[in-house]
């Protein structure tokens, strides 16, 4: 990895509220691949791209250690890798689908990582989203395209324990990562996780912050 590299939320330091009810951090460099075209074209050359099946049913996503597929659309997913696998995978599939009709781009450079976890993550995010996030409803694997307040994003839980405790990571553009951050930030508030606030002029859509905006 080049060592000039930064990610978009260099500038914040991983946030965690007391006994563990919630935490946020960045994830920052995963590979991705947008990927559209008909199933039935490019399903063999993902699953030996990836090394498992894509997701078939909307909602859903499939993986294997550092490696997931994001179900998007009935011929769109969003292929991640490992930090810098998305050149190899991008190569793979190039290779494999030769002239059939597809699409795969490389959108790693748009996007940042976001992890919310804690035993309070499904209601933290609950108060910016409008996808029921109930522990029966939204399984390990599920995954969405919605948005976060004002921004949009792709949210996948990636692991739910016994405990109560979830992991939840939002890929989000990186125009909107110190937003979102600081959205989710407020959210957990009420948990205990400190107030941050947003590069420029950027308003908050939080009550707290209704008549306010950040200084200069």
């Amino acid at each position: 990895m080049d060592p000039r590299r930064t990610s978009p939320l260099v500038h914040r330091e991983t946030l965690t509220a007391s006994g563990g009810t919630a935490r946020l951090s960045e994830r920052p460099f995963h590979g991705l691949v947008a990927l559209r075209g008909a199933r039935r074209t490019v399903a063999a050359a993902a699953r030996k791209a990836m090394g498992f099946a894509l997701p078939s049913k909307a909602g859903k996503s499939t993986r294997d250690n550092n490696k997931r597929a994001i179900w998007i659309g009935p011929d769109e997913w969003v292929l991640v890798s490992e930090p810098d696998g998305e050149t190899g995978l991008i190569e793979n599939l190039q290779s494999a689908l030769d002239d059939k009709h597809y699409q795969a781009v490389d959108v790693t450079d748009y996007y940042t990582t976001i992890e919310v976890g804690g035993s309070r993550a499904r209601e933290l995010l609950a108060k910016l989203i409008t996808i029921d996030l109930h522990h029966r409803h939204f399984l390990t694997d599920d995954a969405v395209a919605t948005n976060f307040a004002k921004a949009s994003g792709w949210l996948v839980l990636v692991e739910s324990q016994e405990d109560g405790s979830d992991v939840f990571q939002l890929f989000v553009r990186r125009s909107m990562a110190d937003y979102l951050w600081c959205m989710l930030a407020e959210a957990g508030r009420e948990w205990g996780l400190p107030q941050q606030i947003p590069i420029g002029k950027v308003k908050l859509h939080l009550p707290h912050f209704e008549n306010s905006s950040a200084p200069d």
